[in-house]
């Protein structure tokens, strides 16, 4: 299964579209006013099936996931130097990406693949994202949209 997703200056403050290989809208995300991130994810009948809500006041960047309104674990940004590292609290599950940051690996902790992501250049992100098995593919979004989010609010100078 193949999810799609381009974030646009607009939807960018309110929410993104995702989209499967046949451009279906699956999946619609709203971004929730709050103090610090929260998503909502709503499916195409806009029923809400999960949400990422991002910690505040932690030392690294941390969220949490939920499905239908039930945590079910979590992902935290890990001190790393030249390759992002991410630690997840979720069926054993982990993170490769590369060096540049534009493609990700999600993996069993026996190193099965789950699904990979991958960021294409322009002047808003966009991502692919290939899921091997469709049951996953809302617990792929959240990490995607975690890692979309944790990226996006880096302080840079």
């Amino acid at each position: 299964m193949r999810l799609l997703f381009k974030q646009n200056i607009i939807s960018a403050f309110f929410g993104y579209k995702i989209y499967n290989e046949n451009k279906e809208l699956v999946y619609n995300v709203k971004r929730k006013l709050s103090f610090g991130h929260s998503l909502k994810i709503h499916d195409s009948n806009n029923n809400e099936i999960g949400a990422v809500k991002g910690e505040t006041f932690t030392f690294t960047p941390e969220f949490e996931m939920f499905e239908n309104g039930y945590y079910v674990g979590s992902v935290t940004k890990d001190i790393s130097f030249f390759k992002p590292k991410f630690l997840v609290n979720f069926r054993g599950w982990h993170i490769k990406g590369d060096v540049f940051e534009w493609e990700y690996e999600i993996r069993t902790s026996d190193d099965k693949p789950i699904a990979y992501l991958s960021k294409a250049m322009g002047l808003t992100d966009t991502y692919a994202i290939t899921v091997c098995n469709p049951e996953d593919a809302l617990y792929v979004l959240m990490i995607a949209l975690i890692i979309d989010l944790e990226k996006s609010s880096r302080v840079t100078i």
